[in-house]
């Protein structure tokens, strides 16, 4: 029995802690190093949702998230003054910032019955080393995810921290 036990408890803790360095392409290792989730209310309106392609290329549906201002370490603003932001993607907009049509996302999100939202936000930090030889890559990624109304927004900032000799790089 004590011994079904200790490894009913290995295993559990080797589940627990698999996640910690992610393996998904050979020659990167990432590993999680800050993951908390803080509740925020946001202002949904014509100021804070928007389609904007400053930042991407081709309009994606934004949503203004100002709390990330103090809980992320990165700057997740897109030059338009709008503060701190997550996307949605582009299945939302048109290729000249409006919504599309056949969404109901301006009905969804711009209720001025419910002008603000109550919701959960996801910051998680990963550490990344990436094999370069005789060297490894190291960059920080820092991830945003919340779901607002029924929909999924994320975004992600990326900082190259330098470049290290590949025998001090997590690459296991």
């Amino acid at each position: 029995m004590k011994k079904l036990l200790a490894i009913t408890i290995t295993l559990l803790m080797t589940s627990v802690h698999a996640n910690d360095f992610e393996r998904p392409i050979q020659g990167i290792t990432k590993k999680i190093i800050k993951d908390e989730v803080h509740e925020t209310t946001i202002t949904l309106d014509k100021s804070t949702v928007r389609c904007s392609a400053l930042g991407y290329g081709s309009s994606e549906l934004k949503i203004s998230v100002p709390s990330l201002e103090w809980f992320a370490i990165f700057d997740h603003s897109n030059r338009d003054d709008k503060g701190p932001c997550v996307t949605a993607g582009m299945n939302f907009c048109t290729d000249t910032d409006d919504f599309r049509l056949n969404t109901k996302v301006p009905d969804l999100l711009l209720n001025p019955e419910k002008p603000t939202e109550k919701i959960n936000v996801r910051v998680f930090l990963k550490e990344v080393f990436e094999d370069a030889g005789e060297n490894c890559l190291r960059k920080i990624e820092e991830h945003v995810e919340t779901v607002v109304r029924g929909i999924p927004f994320t975004h992600m900032r990326v900082k190259s921290i330098g470049t290290l000799p590949l025998s001090e790089c997590h690459l296991e």
